[in-house]
């Protein structure tokens, strides 16, 4: 047996109501809880298929480049200048995708996919040689470029 807070006893059954919530209540805080998986899930969700989303732009728009190379052979500047406005472009689409789905902060969600389009993008950079090749100041340019981009992707969803 508990005491509520009149100091009376009332059985584990009834120990809701020593806190003054009624039962309507009790559903209300459950609901609550499980709205808060249901964001959750669609923010994951929402951040996943950005991601896929980002990724299939940049496959797209390195193609379109290779080809574009294969045929005008520009200088090293004018390729790694076009790589980064493909993160760029890839991280825009990526963020505009996630501010979509999601109801607040959209900026912040574009942000973060910039960042996990990054992080993505360097793990995968570093499977294929095992020392990493850039220099620190090319990774966090890459870094600002993808999540600047996301986060402007992220602002322009409405």
């Amino acid at each position: 047996m508990r005491r509520n807070t009149a100091g009376e006893s009332v059985d584990s059954a009834q120990g809701a109501y020593a806190f003054g919530l009624s039962g309507f209540e009790q559903d209300d805080r459950r609901m609550g809880t499980m709205e808060q998986l249901r964001r959750r899930g669609k923010a994951a969700t929402g951040m996943l298929v950005g991601l896929v989303l980002a990724c299939l732009a940049t496959t797209v728009i390195l193609l379109i480049l290779a080809f574009v190379m294969l045929k005008l052979q520009p200088e090293t500047g004018i390729i790694e200048t076009s790589i980064l406005v493909t993160y760029a472009l890839s991280c825009l689409l990526g963020g505009w995708y996630c501010g979509r789905k999601m109801e607040r902060r959209k900026f912040l969600w574009g942000l973060l996919l910039g960042a996990l389009y990054f992080l993505l993008l360097f793990l995968v950079s570093g499977m294929g040689d095992r020392a990493v090749q850039s220099s620190l100041l090319q990774s966090l340019t890459a870094l600002l470029i993808c999540a600047g981009g996301g986060m402007l992707g992220g602002m322009l969803a409405r």
